[in-house]
């Protein structure tokens, strides 16, 4: 696991639950799991409680075939950032209105995808 988001990433694949407990971790992980998950856990302990502490969904999107985030701002956006997601495929709460509002088909929505990734660009 190189960054935090990758080992968030990974817990919640293999059906895993993190919470946080005031600075304590919480976890519930499957009887089999990677020593190497464990011990990017116990890296990433300090960053894995500042991303608990936001407002943020992850989401499998099936018009994109990869995982994207959902956020409220763009304050949440670059902690994201800072723990190792792709800026590219986080959506403010402002990008998603506009969207909705001009109700985009998934071929757009796939257009727009990668045009944020290829320009580090933001929907307006």
């Amino acid at each position: 696991m190189k960054t935090p988001i990758d080992a968030l990433l990974m817990i919640a694949d293999i059906g895993g639950q993190l919470s946080n407990e005031g600075n304590k971790l919480r976890l519930s992980l499957p009887a089999n799991c990677e020593p190497e998950l464990k011990e990017a856990i116990r890296h990433h302990k300090p960053a894995l409680l500042r991303l608990l502490r936001l407002e943020f969904h992850i989401v499998q999107s099936e018009a994109l075939d990869a995982i994207v985030f959902f956020v409220a701002d763009d304050t949440t956006k670059k902690s994201l950032v800072a723990a190792g997601a792709d800026a590219a495929a986080i959506y403010t709460t402002e990008e998603l209105s506009v969207l909705v509002r001009r109700q985009i088909t998934p071929e757009e929505l796939r257009l727009i995808h990668a045009a944020k990734q290829q320009f580090n660009g933001k929907v307006n």
